[in-house]
């Protein structure tokens, strides 16, 4: 979406540092992408807003997920006309992108509450009754969405609302779908109301107005502000051509209100095992990796069972005690820290440029010849032509037509002892004098270790025999790069001469012409933090003057970012200042009990427990004379 403002009743571009919001390539919930576009990027969205009369950009977001987010403040005079486009006209049945199915999401803060009137703050529609088109409003008896409709050569219109007020103190995440049939009104995540449509939407005509109703341009004449403008704060504004189900809205939601996660500069462990590097990673963000009970891997990170928009972590799930699941339990531990000390490791960061990773050593040459007698598809021995002498290794890999084989001996006039279908290639019969696809091409296979690990950014093989000569001479099989290495295979091409040596590094002898294969990227480096902040630190002198000291010290090589430190160590702060007990419970089998899940024990006698609740830490099943499940759990606190 490109962004303008009016300046002097000029329009003038938004930089891409000031489009924090209202931007089609928003994510709710996930990392928003570089900032940095370019007209053309935004141009291919086909989707153009204008900023009138300088709304207030980069305000505080609503999302938790994205606290570097910004969104738009809207007030006195200030609105946003994003003028009709097929790519945002959902309704229109001729626009390429029409499916019958919508989507239209946002996130809103109405800090002084309904507006008068209508109270539509969002709209396409020009009056109160026009033709076609949607308005979002939220007036003082309701709050919801309006859509103009045809039926039998009426149109009416059609809503869907809530009569539960918005938030005005916190922002709302507001969704509205359409399936085909019925349109839904969703709040936070939950189903506010829904109806079948009579008819069907009407395509729209009127330019979108966010910030009231009714904006529009006529050239020569100027612009048309909203008849009423409201002032109100917008985020995340999207147009989809799906109808988003309700499970999907609610993801959106609980997404946009989780805790961020760590974005960690880079992860790595080339010589570790994979159990090493995932403790290496979780530990770093002080997660957890598991199987759940459906077998799925999941990830949890530090802040996980805090998360009040998980229904599982905030609300009972179940309730437990000893006359009904509880079979025996005991104390564990008490879990208590009141002080934590994070030293931060060297940090690890990219050059400044793409250097050298690899390259082929000097000399190093592929050939083709001629097949000499038809090949089929089991044969074990290749002849061929040779007249120009050419040297092949006593063992490697040709090529044919797309098939590539393996040969294990050759004599002056054969490949022998070949393995067929080399490299997820199929065993073929072969034919002489077919042109090019009677060439054997000799095969080159490279399991490249990189110089300089780890690497990102990792480019295509530089080869000068495909870069410079034409046609090409050589051609690249197959490359798979990684963070330490790279597997490429590469072959004397279709178009390569026959009878001729084909340099891959080196100078070629005829020409004088120096010839390269090489790899490059970024790699990364590990150096000594020269900030003045070598640890992070949090502690609680009360508790310290009550219980003692109760430390702990956090060190990975992960952790290198004072913030992210210092997040760590304010976290186990806050969560275990207090001891914390631990319990760990047997129980008959119970279903549906998963890791995390907020559980209550309402009567524990020999504990002592009475309307406790506890987050389950861990779980396990045993099978003998019954079914037993053995459950450690933390008090919430």
């Amino acid at each position: 979406m490109v962004l303008y403002k009016e300046v002097n009743s000029v329009d003038s571009l938004i930089t891409a540092n000031e489009c924090a919001t209202i931007a089609a390539f928003d994510s709710i919930g996930s990392r928003n992408g570089s900032s940095d576009f370019t007209v053309l990027d935004a141009y291919n969205m086909r989707n153009t807003g204008v900023y009138i009369n300088s709304p207030k950009l980069t305000q505080p977001t609503g999302l938790v997920s994205e606290i570097k987010d910004g969104a738009v403040l809207l007030e006195s005079n200030a609105y946003i006309r994003i003028p009709m486009h097929d790519s945002i006209n959902i309704a229109n049945s001729n626009s390429s992108l029409y499916t019958g199915k919508w989507t239209i999401e946002f996130y809103g803060k109405f800090s002084s509450g309904a507006f008068g009137g209508d109270g539509e703050y969002l709209s396409t529609w020009s009056n109160a009754t026009p033709l076609n088109g949607f308005e979002f409003f939220n007036n003082s008896s309701a709050n919801g969405f309006k859509i103009r409709t045809l039926s039998n050569a009426v149109v009416s219109t059609e809503t869907v609302s809530s009569n539960i007020a918005l938030s005005s103190n916190t922002f709302n995440h507001i969704a509205v779908t359409y399936d085909g049939t019925q349109i839904y009104y969703y709040v936070n995540g939950d189903l506010k109301s829904n109806v079948s449509l009579t008819g069907s939407p009407i395509a729209f005509t009127g330019d979108i107005t966010i910030g009231g109703r009714g904006a529009s341009f006529v050239a020569n004449t100027g612009e048309s502000a909203p008849s009423s403008i409201r002032s109100f704060i917008i985020d995340e504004f999207q147009i989809y051509n799906e109808s988003l189900t309700s499970d999907q809205i609610d993801d959106r939601y609980s997404e946009s209100q989780i805790q961020p996660l760590t974005n960690f500069a880079f992860l790595y462990g080339n010589d570790a095992s994979i159990k090493e590097i995932i403790d290496d990673i979780t530990f770093a963000d002080i997660g957890r990796l598991y199987i759940d009970e459906l077998g799925k891997a999941k990830y949890e990170h530090f802040y996980r069972f805090f998360e009040p928009s998980i229904d599982q972590h905030a609300n009972v799930q179940t309730t437990l005690s000893d006359s009904t699941y509880i079979v025996d339990g005991e104390y564990s531990v008490q879990l208590q820290c009141n002080k934590v000390t994070v030293p931060l490791s060297g940090l690890q960061k990219a050059k400044n440029q793409r250097q050298s990773l690899w390259s082929v050593e000097d000399g190093s040459t592929l050939a083709a010849v001629t097949l000499s007698a038809n090949l089929t598809a089991n044969a074990n021995v290749a002849y061929y032509t040779d007249t120009a002498n050419i040297p092949f290794p006593n063992a490697g890999y040709v090529k044919i037509g797309s098939e590539i084989i393996k040969y294990n001996s050759k004599t002056g006039s054969s490949f022998n002892n070949l393995e067929r279908g080399q490299f997820q290639t199929s065993a073929a019969s072969h034919l002489i004098n077919n042109n090019n696809e009677s060439k054997i091409r000799e095969v080159k296979y490279y399991n490249v270790a990189f110089q300089k690990t780890p690497a990102f950014d990792v480019q295509a093989p530089f080869i000068t025999a495909i870069r410079i000569d034409e046609p090409d001479l050589i051609e690249i099989h197959k490359y798979v790069p990684y963070a330490y290495g790279a597997e490429l295979i590469i072959a004397a091409a279709n178009t390569a001469p026959v009878g001729k040596v084909i340099m891959i590094a080196g100078e070629d002898r005829l020409t004088n012409y120096p010839y390269a294969l090489s790899i490059a990227g970024v790699p990364v480096e590990i150096s000594e933090q020269n900030s003045d902040i070598k640890t992070q630190t949090a502690s609680v002198a009360d508790s310290i003057k009550k219980y003692g000291v109760k430390d702990v010290t956090i060190q990975s090589n992960f952790i290198n970012d004072a913030v992210h430190a210092q997040k760590i160590a304010d976290f186990i702060i806050a969560k275990t200042q207090i001891p914390v007990p631990i319990l760990n419970i047997n129980t008959i089998l119970m279903p549906k009990i998963q890791l995390g899940d907020r559980i209550r024990i309402s009567n524990f006698t020999a504990l002592g427990i009475v309307n406790t609740d506890y987050w389950v830490l861990s779980y396990s099943r045993s099978i003998g004379s019954g079914f037993n499940q053995q459950m450690t759990l933390r008090q919430v606190s």
